[in-house]
């Protein structure tokens, strides 16, 4: 340790000329590092000494044997490619460089140094130490080509790439404590300890710090100083959950596929600029930078803050296929702008709010897509010309008077103003907004109110279709569906509906109320002015000319009713039978079946309207009306057997007895 400490004061007091010569490998003799015909000028290097290694030299596969402790060298210089050198330490007072051309130079020895640097200068040559660095204040990488450090790097010194764009790999668990400098260039890190203990933090000052091989930065605290600056996603799932202030623009970048989390806090004036490639990156810190954030590809927020301040705008590049997607539980406050084509907005999961404004183009619109058993609210306006809805799940949008809607798919709510709809078959438009005009003429179906809840839909101008369908839901006598228009054509849609109450007959219900004095255009599927139909079990009449005369109103009738008549004796000897007949009023008057009972069970086979009753029993009959309205079970009739019973007597006594009659 004296000889340590002795050299390096009197490295401090001197020129480098006069710390030791500059010696050359010839290898001539040996690989070994002590043999002194390996060096030109012959002698076995001491302190103070810089190393050269030529190209032309032999025996590059070199042994370090000089025994410890180690002399404190000056530098070590490859000029020449495909060395490789182990054994023992080294310690340096300036540092290595690699000045050839291309090829490699591999030292498998620890190496201790102070201020010093590692240089290889051409971006087709590399540098790789696998033995342990040790650096007690900065260690600074710089050239254009690659160096690759396996060992532990170790010390309370930090590391720096400052100059060249030096593409540097970190793979060990470091343990160093100094702070990190990534000011150009790029440094990869392959071990979730990479960048050393916490304590002192990393700067990027314009240059690129990579994740790879699924690797977690946790606790790292990133400082971004310079515009230019990357964090980067190399390949497998890589995690940042370490706090990042932005000062300047940080790029985040995945390079092909997997998955980029970005947890920690963001805080600053800078913004972020994402690329996601053909993987996803997901922001789930709870930030509060104010610059803008620009995406393409995949980006998925999974906190109400993940985009910065509210007032932080966020504008899709303009890449294809980018998608901004919405993890469970969000509400994001940011503007959107979904200009550029191929952006859409994405519910991934679970329910999530978008409160910011919507921004699409003029002349096209932009896909919102919601998964299925999802639902994304849209309390921001959308502009422009608008959304195409995709997926099974539901959207609702709160006011965009001045956008329009291709529904393709799940169900939209409308809940305040939206200007048109368009529906194909498989789309749903519901809610108990305003729409000027509502385009069913392809198909799909409308359902006035809430998903469980029935409500007053408007439409300005209505289209349906044969292929369109008219859902109502009614809960209770003021209590149900009703699609309020200014004139519309009907067009053989299909009527469906659910009734959640027994009503009292005669109760009507607005269905569709038409505030023109114009009449309706056309009717439902197979329901013509004062059809019967069903809903439920209750039967039900259609009017066209309802309410103030033009609306289409649903009149309770009085459901059917079913009683049986023997026409004679309910009594009968074996084996005859009683005949039964059933005799149904009400409902639609019309009756498509019956279904005969034997003491409450079913008699199989026995659905006419007349039954031999051959066993004897109590009977009942229900009917089956028209639309299909079953009635209650009629009264009971009792049909029995008139068999006279057996008489046991004595044998001295003569009994008359009639058996049947």
């Amino acid at each position: 340790m004296k000889t340590l400490v002795v050299a390096c004061i009197f490295a401090a007091s001197i020129s480098p000329a006069a710390l030791g010569a500059t010696r050359t490998w010839t290898g001539s003799a040996s690989g070994n590092w002590s043999f002194p015909f390996n060096w030109n000028p012959v002698g076995s290097p001491s302190a103070g000494d810089d190393l050269v290694f030529p190209s032309g030299a032999m025996n590059l596969a070199m042994t370090n044997d000089i025994p410890a402790p180690a002399p404190l060298f000056l530098s070590l210089t490859f000029s020449g490619s495909g060395y490789s050198a182990s054994g023992n330490a080294v310690s340096l007072l300036g540092g290595i460089s690699a000045t050839h051309a291309s090829g490699a130079t591999t030292l498998a020895f620890d190496v201790a140094v102070s201020s010093a640097t590692f240089t290889v200068s051409s971006s087709l040559a590399s540098l790789a130490i696998s033995g342990n660095i040790s650096v007690t204040s900065t260690l600074t990488a710089a050239g254009a080509g690659t160096q690759t450090y396996s060992g532990v790097l170790s010390g309370a010194g930090g590391l720096a790439l400052q100059s060249g764009g030096p593409q540097v790999t970190l793979s060990a668990a470091n343990t160093y404590g100094g702070n990190t400098f990534v000011s150009t260039g790029v440094l990869t890190l392959q071990n979730a300890t990479a960048l050393g203990t916490t304590g002192n933090g990393t700067t990027l000052g314009g240059g690129t710090l990579r994740l790879a091989g699924s690797t977690t930065i946790a606790g790292e605290t990133l400082t971004v100083s310079n515009a230019g600056s990357a964090l980067v996603s190399l390949s497998g799932t890589n995690h940042w959950s370490g706090p990042i202030t932005l000062n300047a623009s940080l790029a985040i970048v995945l390079v092909s596929v997997g998955t980029f989390h970005v947890q920690g806090n963001m805080s600053g004036t800078g913004g972020l600029a994402v690329d996601a490639g053909s993987g996803i990156v997901v922001l789930s810190g709870n930030n509060s930078y104010s610059g803008p954030v620009t995406f393409v590809g995949a980006l998925e927020v999974d906190t109400a803050t993940a985009l910065g301040t509210s007032a932080t705008p966020v504008t899709c590049g303009v890449s294809g296929g980018s998608a901004l997607e919405l993890g469970a539980g969000v509400t994001v406050p940011n503007g959107l702008d979904l200009t550029n084509a191929g952006c859409f907005l994405w519910n991934t999961t679970g329910n999530n709010t978008w409160s910011g404004p919507i921004q699409t183009p003029a002349a096209a619109r932009r896909d919102i897509v919601v998964n299925a058993g999802t639902t994304l609210t849209v309390t921001g306006e959308v502009s422009a010309l608008g959304f195409t809805k995709k997926g099974t799940g539901t959207l609702v949008i709160a006011d965009s008077p001045n956008a329009s809607g291709d529904l393709q798919a799940g169900t939209t709510l409308v809940n305040q103003r939206l200007d048109a709809a368009t529906l194909v078959p498989g789309a749903t438009l519901g809610g108990g907004g305003v729409l000027t005009v509502v385009d069913a003429s392809a198909g799909g179906t409308i359902f006035p109110g809430q998903i469980g809840s029935p409500g007053i839909l408007s439409a300005v101008t209505l289209t349906l279709g044969a292929m369109a369908t008219l859902a109502v839901e009614i809960d209770g006598a003021a209590s149900f569906s009703t699609l309020r228009m200014d004139g519309g054509t009907l067009g053989g849609a299909t009527l469906a509906g659910t009734l959640n109450f027994s009503p009292s007959m005669g109760t009507t219900f607005k269905i569709v109320d038409n505030i023109t004095g114009n009449p309706i255009n056309g009717t439902f599927a197979g329901l013509p002015e004062n059809a019967y139909l069903r809903f439920a079990n209750t039967d039900l009449r259609i009017s066209y000319v309802g309410g103030d005369g033009n609306d289409v109103v649903l009149t309770v009738i009085a459901p059917p009713v079913a009683t049986i008549g023997a026409g004679g004796s309910t009594s009968f000897c074996p084996p005859g039978s009683v005949m039964l007949t059933a005799l149904p009023t009400g409902g639609t008057g019309s009756y498509a079946s019956y279904q005969w009972y034997l003491n409450g069970v079913a008699v199989m086979g026995a659905v006419l309207s007349t039954f031999n009753a051959s066993t004897p029993g109590s009977y009942t009959v229900t009917v089956t009306d028209s639309v299909g309205v079953v009635s209650a079970a009629s009264a009971p009739i009792v049909v029995g057997d008139s068999t006279a019973p057996t008489v046991n007597a004595p044998a001295a006594i003569t009994v008359t007895q009639t058996l049947c009659q």
